[in-house]
């Protein structure tokens, strides 16, 4: 695992570990936020996915969780869309201004999408999924980029306290 840090770096593993065998299973990898702290607590929070209503409800109740827990970090991983680096920018920019989905776009590209939201900033991880025959999918090692300006309703949870969503 690149460039995150390496504290975190077990915890990062293990969910890992277990998104694999999720979807070597053939099962879905449905989204989930983990808050942790420094003293081993970790908390599943399962998070409803399928509409911009149950997603922004999700948030809001990471959010209510992490305001009492006080998390020192954040994970949140998912299935998403994606797009290649080498999609032009004003293409993307379509896409935006037009309110439209990456998932429309025909160059899109399912991936296993992870956040690693620490005091130190945020960390996205992404690895195409690829297929293993039938219905089982796999993916490589996450490739972590550190996220300057991170924004979405599944960011910040470290600072829910004072800024509780909607």
């Amino acid at each position: 695992m690149n460039n995150i840090p390496e504290i975190y770096l077990p915890t990062v593993k293990a969910i890992t570990i277990t998104m694999r065998q999720f979807l070597a299973e053939g099962r879905e990898l449905h989204a989930i936020a983990f808050l942790g702290t420094m003293d081993g607590r970790l908390i599943d929070i399962p998070m409803n996915t399928e509409n911009d209503q149950t997603k922004d409800a999700a948030a809001h109740l990471v959010s209510l969780i992490s305001k009492q827990l006080k998390p020192d970090f954040a994970i949140v991983i998912s299935e998403a869309w994606a797009l290649m680096k080498d999609t032009p920018r004003e293409e993307i920019d379509k896409i935006i201004e037009q309110h439209k989905s990456i998932s429309e776009h025909p160059d899109r590209q399912e991936v296993v999408f992870l956040t690693l939201e620490t005091r130190q900033g945020i960390w996205m991880g992404t690895s195409p999924i690829k297929s293993l025959g039938e219905d089982k999918r796999g993916f490589d090692d996450l490739k972590f980029t550190f996220a300057t300006g991170a924004e979405g309703r599944f960011t910040n949870f470290l600072h829910a306290d004072s800024d509780i969503r909607h």
